[in-house]
C-alpha cells in the first residue's frame, strides 16, 4: 500500500482512469463494496456536491461479498452490495488503501445480439466421478 494523495489528486487519477475504460469482450473489472465505494466517493467529493469531505475511508473490505466458500454471495445487488470498477480503478484504489478480496470478472457477450455484460455470476459446474463396478475407469456424471 503506497501513501495516499490528496482527496482531488485521488479523484482526478480515478476519473481519468474511468474515461479510458474500453468495454469490450474480456475486459476486466472488478466488484467493490458499495458502502466502501460510497464512502470513498464522499471522501473525495466525487460527484461535486460541494459538501464537507467525509471521513477518508479505510482499506476496502469486500468480505461481506463472499460467502463462506469462498464464492460471491448468491443475490448481491449492483448499486446495493456492489459497485462494478475497471480493473485499473480498483488496481489503484487498492494501491492507495489496500484490502480486498479482489473480485475480479470478464465482460462476456450474452445472447444472440451480443450485448456486452460483466459476468458477475460466471457459470460454474461441478463434475463428480465415481467408480463403476462394471468399469474398471472413472465415470463422468
Amino acid at each position: 500500500m503506497s501513501s495516499q494523495p490528496e482527496p482531488a489528486i485521488q479523484k482526478r487519477e480515478i476519473k481519468f482512469l474511468l474515461e479510458q475504460v474500453d468495454e469490450k469482450i474480456k475486459a476486466k473489472f472488478c466488484l467493490i463494496s458499495y458502502k466502501w465505494w460510497c464512502l470513498w466517493k464522499s471522501y473525495v467529493n466525487f460527484e461535486d456536491e460541494n459538501y464537507e469531505s467525509a471521513t477518508k475511508p479505510d482499506q476496502i473490505d469486500n468480505s461481506e461479498l463472499i460467502a463462506q466458500d469462498g464464492e460471491l454471495k448468491s443475490s448481491q445487488m449492483e448499486g446495493s452490495d456492489y459497485s462494478l470498477v475497471p480493473r485499473s480503478v480498483w488496481d489503484k484504489l487498492h494501491e492507495w488503501y489496500g484490502g480486498g478480496p479482489k473480485i475480479e470478472r470478464q465482460m462476456v457477450e450474452i445472447g444472440i445480439n451480443k450485448v456486452l455484460q460483466v459476468e458477475v455470476y460466471p457459470l460454474r459446474l461441478k463434475v463428480i466421478f465415481f467408480l463403476s463396478k462394471q468399469l474398471s475407469q472413472p465415470t463422468v456424471l
